[in-house]
């Protein structure tokens, strides 16, 4: 025991060392003479006084030491570390100038508040552009790296951490705080990388390092080689540094003496907790990811130690988040076996109450060879999908079987099925089709077509107004009518967008609708969002308007706000960001389509044409 207190002590005066040397270098090298980069041509020592005299007057500009020979110095102005991204202008990246006119400490502030997870594919879109965009920086900063730093935590926290990694590359290499080391640690650990993240933490520690995140790690890693009691004497450390998390003790216990640990009591799940559960070889239960962090949810989805339902679960959720693609989803629906019993009890006594239910209609659909029998498995997994609240990432991982599906007038029920996955799928040109097909003169006069005709025509006036010639004013008469007792604020919302676009509104439709105006309850955004809003658009501050359509719309949840939606695609638009705005419409005018509330389309069950004979050649 003495023996032990002895190391600890030289442990610490180690390290207290290493802090004294490192204080002694740094403040030496304040005084230090900087270093020209750039070394001036050979001149004439009274032409130096007039050089430094010239320089001091004019703020660092381009001055001309002498016409007659026509040589001139620039003394080039750092470039702030924060302007760098991977989204380039004429790319990915929105404008170089998005931040012109904007205070760097207000551009701070947003992006540390902005919501950090979009259900919404054009939200989350922006949002990954606003964060990754290469960008001036207008402002000074006592700390040039905060903005790039709060952009990258940002990226991390949301799931990203792939780009969040891309984006820490480009930050300087000499920042002695590290600050971006946790996050090459936690992308190596959630990618299996042991040896990778191993490595940076005994390289942070050798370079005099060990805050708790630090310690923790090298805990891990001790254990990793066998170190078994170097690692108890740190976590003996963290237990007086930081001792809140109970997760991590616990599972260091069973790492080192193999205690039992129930795992289903976690209520937080961080990268480290992940890969000491992989370590230990635990199986993770169902149920623990129900309030998981977007950043784990990748692993959880690909890890092999969890369960059927948890993979299922954490796979749906990423690809609503946008972390995952669909294709991984795909794969985990494809790789499940399912007993023949099972499927026809599913699939005929109408039970899909179960976390595989949406896998099995997935097999289903892609193994159908007619087009009705097809749509109509489809059709079943979306009724599912709305009830779950994920028709998105439903279309998503079934799109395929949606585009092997061609328009005809045996299929016109199945119209607004196809537009809506189509569309979230930005398959303009195919979703066309299927307008057509219902705008076609000989199936519009059915009541049913003639209300999906309705409820999508104003979509498609924003993609092409040549493609349908209906009036408005006839438009708004008739889904006054269709909607009966409903509120006409889906009406009046639809017109502003419409308007947006290029729509001339008769005043005497906004009177028909005053009149006929019921009040209803609806999310509002805060004031000070909507009247700075209103302000960086004014001021045509192109970021901070991004920044707040973040803040107004991602606040609302899975549900785009239809009303706040309507300002951010005015304002958008009046900057120029017509792609953006119309993505955001888009979104909004398909979130007025809901088949288990919808009645324009009468759906009629054909179970006889269903070959309900799903495949599969391995097990889960």
């Amino acid at each position: 025991m003495k023996f032990m207190m002895i190391n600890i002590l030289i442990y610490i005066n180690k390290i207290k060392f290493f802090l004294l040397i490192f204080l002694l270098c740094y403040v030496g090298s304040l005084y230090a003479e900087p270093v020209d980069l750039i070394v001036p041509p050979k001149i004439k020592k009274n032409e130096n006084n007039i050089i430094d005299q010239k320089l001091l007057k004019n703020n660092q500009k381009e001055e001309t030491l002498d016409e007659e020979s026509e040589i001139s110095i620039t003394t080039l102005k750092p470039i702030d570390p924060s302007s760098v991204g991977i989204y380039r202008e004429g790319g990915l990246g929105l404008s170089l100038n998005i931040w012109e006119n904007s205070d760097r400490e207000v551009i701070e502030a947003l992006i540390s508040v902005v919501p950090e997870s979009y259900y919404s594919p054009a939200l989350r879109n922006l949002y990954k552009r606003i964060l990754l965009s290469e960008a001036k920086i207008f402002n000074i900063s006592s700390d040039p790296l905060k903005l790039l730093e709060l952009r990258i935590k940002k990226l991390a926290s949301s799931g990203f951490i792939s780009l969040a990694a891309d984006l820490a590359s480009l930050a300087p290499k000499n920042d002695i705080l590290g600050r971006f080391d946790n996050l090459f640690i936690e992308e190596k650990l959630l990618d299996g990388d042991n040896l990778s993240a191993c490595d940076r933490v005994e390289e942070m520690f050798e370079g005099g390092k060990s805050n708790p995140f630090l310690l923790k790690h090298l805990s891990l890693c001790k254990i990793f080689i066998g170190d078994v009691d170097a690692s108890r004497l740190v976590i003996d450390l963290l237990h007086e540094l930081d001792p809140k998390d109970k997760n991590f003790f616990s599972l260091a216990s069973t790492l080192i003496d193999g205690e039992q640990i129930d795992l289903s009591v976690f209520d937080v799940l961080s990268p480290l907790h992940l890969a000491m559960i992989n370590a230990a070889k635990l199986k993770i239960p169902d149920g623990i990811i129900s309030n998981v962090d977007p950043v784990v949810l990748k692993a959880l989805a690909e890890s092999p130690n969890t369960s059927l339902s948890t993979r299922i679960y954490a796979a749906e959720k990423a690809v609503s988040l946008g972390i995952i693609g669909p294709e991984k989803l795909s794969s985990i629906y494809s790789n499940i076996v399912f007993d023949k019993d099972r499927v026809n009890y599913l699939f005929e006594g109408e039970i899909f109450d179960q976390i595989d239910s949406k896998a099995l209609l997935y097999q289903i659909a892609k193994t159908q060879v007619v087009p009705e029998a097809k749509a109509e498995v489809l059709h079943k997994s979306s009724l599912l999908a709305y009830k779950e609240n994920l028709p998105i990432t439903n279309y998503s991982v079934n799109i395929d079987s949606y585009l092997e599906i061609y328009p005809n007038n045996s299929l016109v029920w199945f119209a607004g099925d196809a537009i809506a996955a189509l569309l979230y799928s930005d398959k303009e040109f195919e979703a066309i089709k299927w307008y057509k097909l219902i705008n076609s003169s000989g199936n519009i006069l059915d009541p049913s077509v003639r209300r999906a005709n309705l409820n999508f025509w104003p979509i498609f006036y924003i993609i092409d107004p040549s493609i349908s010639s209906m009036d408005v004013t006839n438009w708004v008469d008739e889904m006054i009518e269709m909607s009966e007792s409903k509120s006409n604020q889906q009406i009046a919302i639809t017109l502003g967008l419409l308007q947006n676009f290029g729509l001339k509104i008769p005043n005497e439709i906004w009177v028909k609708l005053l009149k006929n105006n019921k009040r209803v309850n609806s999310y509002s955004a805060p004031s000070m969002y909507i009247v700075n809003f209103e302000n960086a658009v004014d001021g045509l501050q192109i970021g901070e308007v991004v920044l707040y359509s973040l803040l107004m719309l991602g606040s609302t949840g899975k549900d785009l706000s239809p009303s706040i939606g309507l300002s951010v695609v005015n304002g958008l638009s009046k900057l120029n960001l017509y792609n953006e705005s119309k993505s955001i419409a888009i979104e909004i005018l398909l979130s007025y389509y809901n088949p288990l509330l919808e009645n324009d389309l009468v759906y009629q069950k054909r179970k006889s044409s269903v070959q309900s004979e799903p495949t599969s050649d391995s097990n889960e």
